[in-house]
């Protein structure tokens, strides 16, 4: 409990310090965040206190069925509860909001790794790229899809109780979250359920008696159904109605692989701006419409998947040339994050296609960049593996010549970044960004390596490794071009509504 302790500890005042970058600088999360999300939350709230329902919104163009819309936020119940004692939230109220729901992810994350018998730096790491990896940070202004994504963490923990315990409370606590996540009703929570399926599919194939083992739970499925239905029937129903009026459920092929994941755009995983994400938009020279019309219907923030050079440098050298990614146990979560991979580059690969035809929603929705919130989702996971393993044993004892091969496909796919930079005359200012991150790189490989010999130094060096992941992910990811703007851009939407008027 100790331990659990003082990973919760650390992750809560990791995700502190980040949050209060946007008190700090006088940020908001802007555009959808607040154009759509934030609105929607101050109808929801004046409705409650003027007294009437917030299902039908006359505001919202000539009426709208907020109770059949995923993203007018009655079935997020913090919202919700929020609401009841607040009738003008702020938006900076709104943002905390959004920002404490990563937070529960990340403790989640924590519990889930303490379960394990992770050390605590371990916990750490695989709780910090969660709460600020990736699209947690560059598609932090699309509110419904981090609602999703922070119940994931949440959902995996009670699943994995409810099915160690065949506990009844256990398995309703699971189906709520679940349906939580489900009646967000996005691109997003589909992907992530069908994880969910993977994770709940891989423990019963791997069951050493399996009917016995199905019967014991019988009790517990049987409570998940029911919770579920509950939960989910009228909601989405309302919404399939909904969505009949909607032209998104036609958007074709062709349109969707526009939103595909460009392979170079993997270089920001380790190189936070190596493809100008963090400039404006203007400046920004990486792939979309006006450098590469084949993926137009992408941008900065959809190519954005910065987990941090050292959390890169623990995935490559311990899971890819160590081999760590296909031990025991893990190799379903490394099969769910090649599959996420292949899903978001989109037209790059054969997967797409095949699921956009034959496997149901997917067709629904237009986005294979998506999938980046399962691939970081899961790579948190892995990496909190990864690392709890180096903490356990020490370097993995493999070929220098594996090691060496996997270091050149990095480099090679940063040199690609680079290459493509020069298009658009920024060469020079990515092979800059690479040279700021290069230090960094070669501080935590030298702790890694330096460490090896001892139990207690090796906990050392992976403490080293999560602070060194949670200082970049901090500096680059918090408050940064792609999730703040002065409030004074929305300030509109803060007013009373009768002052408006």
């Amino acid at each position: 409990m100790r331990s659990l302790g003082l990973a919760s500890a650390a992750i809560a005042l990791v995700w502190i310090i980040a949050a209060s970058q946007w008190i700090l600088t006088d940020t908001v999360v802007p555009w959808d965040a607040k154009n759509q999300s934030y609105a929607f939350f101050r109808f929801l709230a004046s409705s409650i206190h003027a007294g009437s329902m917030p299902f039908w919104n006359p505001y919202h163009y000539g009426g709208h069925p907020s109770v059949a819309d995923p993203q007018s936020l009655i079935f997020a119940p913090v919202f919700m509860l929020w609401g009841l004692f607040d009738a003008t939230p702020s938006m900076l109220v709104f943002d905390l909001i959004v920002h404490a729901h990563l937070l529960v992810g990340g403790l989640a994350l924590g519990a889930l790794g303490w379960r394990m018998g992770w050390p605590v730096p371990a916990a750490v790491l695989a709780a910090v790229v969660f709460m600020l990896g990736g699209p947690a940070s560059g598609r932090l202004q699309h509110t419904g899809m981090i609602l999703s994504y922070a119940l994931f963490p949440p959902a995996l923990l009670l699943l994995s109780l409810a099915l160690q315990r065949r506990s009844m409370l256990m398995a309703a606590a699971f189906a709520a979250v679940a349906a939580l996540l489900i009646l967000e009703r996005n691109h997003a929570s589909l992907l992530l359920c069908f994880a969910l399926a993977a994770v709940l599919i891989g423990e019963v194939v791997s069951a050493t008696e399996r009917w016995r083992w199905l019967r014991e739970r019988r009790a517990a499925f049987t409570v998940m159904a029911i919770v579920s239905v509950l939960l989910l029937a009228a909601p989405l129903l309302l919404t399939m109605q909904f969505a009949a009026l909607s032209n998104r459920p036609e958007v074709p092929l062709d349109k969707a692989l526009e939103a595909s994941l460009y392979p170079a755009n993997l270089a920001s995983m380790a190189v936070a701006n190596v493809m100008g994400s963090l400039e404006n938009t203007q400046t920004y020279w990486g792939p979309n419409y006006d450098t590469l019309p084949e993926v137009g219907a992408t941008d900065r923030s959809f190519n954005y998947l910065f987990v941090g050079i050292t959390t890169v440098i623990v995935l490559l050298w311990f899971g890819i040339a160590g081999g760590g990614l296909l031990r025991r146990g893990r190799r379903l979560l490394t099969g769910v994050l090649f599959v996420a991979l292949l899903y978001m580059l989109g037209r790059y690969t054969p997967l797409y296609a095949l699921a956009f035809d034959y496997l149901p929603g997917i067709n629904l929705f237009r986005r294979p960049v998506d999938g980046a919130f399962v691939f970081v989702a899961v790579l948190a996971v892995l990496a909190g593996h990864l690392l709890a393993d180096y903490v356990r044993e020490g370097l993995p004892r493999k070929p220098l010549w594996r090691s060496a091969a996997v270091a050149l496909a990095a480099l090679a796919l940063i040199a690609w970044a680079v290459a493509f930079s020069a298009k658009s005359d920024h060469a020079w200012d990515s092979l800059r960004q690479v040279l700021k991150a290069a230090p960094i790189a070669l501080a935590a490989i030298a702790a890694l390596w330096w460490a090896a010999r001892s139990a207690r130094a090796r906990i050392a060096a992976a403490a080293c490794v999560a602070a060194l992941a949670a200082a970049e992910l901090v500096w680059w990811n918090a408050a940064s071009s792609l999730n703040a703007e002065p409030p004074g851009y929305y300030s509109a939407l803060e007013r009373d509504r009768k002052s408006v008027v």
